[in-house]
């Protein structure tokens, strides 16, 4: 019976060391925790674009481009409601990708949890520390703005160094595309083209310590 309570208080021993390990132990400068819930939006300076429901921006380089992309959304519109057979006697819009890149960590804002540079050995942050920032990146000639915000969180501690004044930085990556539309009618005939850009936040954001 000795033994068998002495395995058992070594057993809780254990357990509590492990999960004080786990709430004490401190992270990499990088933080991403599992069970995160991040939302992303973006919007650019320009009237000629659309939101998408992904939070994904699609936008235009002139308004003449806008408008045949809405002409051809009206069409394609309009080719939903004939009837199968009928189809061949509408236009028809091809995209070519023309460029593609992934703009990775960029800084979008300070978390609201630091509103001040200040020496510290570490942060922590938990789970009632939602928060919404905003900031912006430049694409081309394009100033696109991100929304950054969450609502779900984990607790987590991220290392800093006690002799730097830090702060705590939100960083996203966002994914560019750029495309080449043409619309034919049904003989073949080019009838109109246009570009179109595409913007999309890829993956989740992370929170970095920032020194000055």
């Amino acid at each position: 019976m000795n033994i068998s309570v002495s395995k058992s208080r070594l057993f809780f021993l254990f357990f509590g060391f492990v999960v004080l390990f786990v709430l004490f132990n401190p992270t990499s400068s990088a933080f991403a925790a599992n069970g995160e819930d991040w939302d992303v939006k973006l919007t650019v300076d320009t009237p000629y674009s659309i939101e998408q429901e992904d939070g994904s921006i699609l936008f235009f380089d002139n308004e003449s481009d806008y408008n045949s992309y809405l002409e051809a959304q009206n069409i394609v519109q309009q080719a939903q409601n004939i009837v199968q057979p009928l189809c061949a006697t509408c236009n028809q819009t091809t995209q070519t990708l023309v460029s593609s890149e992934t703009k990775r960590s960029q800084f979008i804002n300070y978390h609201p949890v630091t509103p001040f540079w200040t020496p510290a050995e570490y942060y922590m942050l938990t789970v009632s520390d939602s928060f919404s920032v905003t900031g912006s990146l430049k694409w081309k000639e394009v100033t696109v703005s991100v929304n950054v915000s969450k609502s779900v969180g984990a607790s987590a501690k991220i290392n800093a160094n006690p002799n730097r004044e830090s702060r705590l930085g939100i960083y996203s990556d966002v994914y560019f595309s750029r495309y080449y539309n043409v619309t034919k009618n049904p003989i073949g005939q080019v009838i109109n083209s246009y570009y179109s850009n595409h913007a999309i936040p890829v993956g989740d954001p992370s929170v970095k310590v920032v020194f000055r």
